[in-house]
C-alpha cells in the first residue's frame, strides 16, 4: 500500500508537472514572468525618474529615436535588475531553505521510519520479508521516476520564483489600483502563499528520498543482522 502511494504520488506529481504539463505550463509560467516583471520595474520607473509615456507603435519616428538615443536602456535595465534580484530572493527562499532543513528533516523522517512504520511487526523475520519487498517496490519506482523528480524539482522551483514575483506584484497592484480592494488582495495573497508552501512540501518529500531509501536500507542491515545472531544464539 506504501509503495502504492509513493508510486501514485511520485508520477501523478511528476507528470503533472513534467509530462502533461510540459506543453503549457512553460509557456504561461513565461508570460507570467514577463508581466510580473514588467509591472514591478514599471513601479520602479515611476518612483525613480518620474511618470513614463507609452508611444503610438505607429510613430516610428519616436520609437526609433527611443532606441537610437538609448533611452530604452533605462527601463531595460531595470527589468534584468527585477528579474535577477527576484531570482536570487527566490533561489534564496527555496532552494537553500530547503537544503538547510534537509538535515533535520532527514533525521525526523529516519526516525519516524524507524519508530512507527514497523511497528506493528511482531517477528523479526516477518519484518525482515517486508522490507525487502517494500525495498525491491520503491526501489523500482524510484529508478523508473528518476528523471522526473529531477525535472520536477526543477519546475517546481521556476514556479516558486514566479509565485514571488506574483506576491511582488499583487503588493504594488494594491498599492497602485485604487479599486483594486482589500478582499481581492488578501484572497491572492492567501491563494499565493498557500501554493507556495505546497510547492516547498513537494520539493522537500522529493529531496528526502534518497535519505528515506537509505532509512530503510540501514533499517533492513539492522534487523538482518539481529535475526543471524538469533539464529546463531
Amino acid at each position: 500500500m506504501n509503495e502504492f502511494l509513493f508510486s501514485l504520488f511520485v508520477e501523478g506529481v511528476g507528470k503533472v508537472y513534467v509530462i502533461d504539463g510540459k506543453s503549457i505550463y512553460k509557456p504561461i509560467r513565461k508570460v507570467l514572468n514577463f508581466l510580473f516583471c514588467s509591472g514591478i520595474t514599471a513601479f520602479a520607473y515611476r518612483k525613480i525618474y518620474g511618470p513614463y509615456q507609452l508611444y503610438d507603435l505607429t510613430d516610428y519616428k519616436r520609437i526609433i529615436e527611443f532606441l537610437i538615443n538609448g533611452d530604452f536602456f533605462i527601463p531595460f535595465t531595470l527589468f534584468v535588475i527585477v528579474f535577477y534580484l527576484t531570482s536570487f530572493f527566490s533561489f534564496f527562499l527555496f532552494d537553500m531553505y530547503l537544503k538547510m532543513i534537509e538535515p533535520k528533516c532527514s533525521r525526523k523522517v529516519s526516525n519516524w521510519i524507524r519508530g512507527i512504520m514497523f511497528k506493528n511487526w511482531k517477528e523479526k523475520q516477518e519484518a525482515l520479508n517486508q522490507i525487502d519487498i517494500s525495498i525491491i517496490r520503491l526501489e523500482t519506482v524510484y529508478q523508473e521516476n528518476i528523471n522526473i523528480i529531477k525535472k520536477a524539482n526543477n519546475i517546481l522551483s521556476a514556479n516558486f520564483s514566479t509565485a514571488l514575483r506574483g506576491i511582488i506584484a499583487l503588493i504594488i497592484y494594491f498599492i497602485s489600483i485604487k479599486h483594486f480592494g482589500w478582499i481581492l488582495f488578501s484572497v491572492s495573497l492567501f491563494l499565493i502563499i498557500i501554493y507556495t508552501l505546497c510547492l516547498r512540501m513537494i520539493s522537500l518529500f522529493f529531496i528526502l528520498l534518497p535519505s528515506i531509501r537509505k532509512t530503510i536500507s540501514d533499517f533492513k542491515q539492522e534487523l538482518s543482522e539481529n535475526v543471524t545472531i538469533e539464529e546463531k544464539i
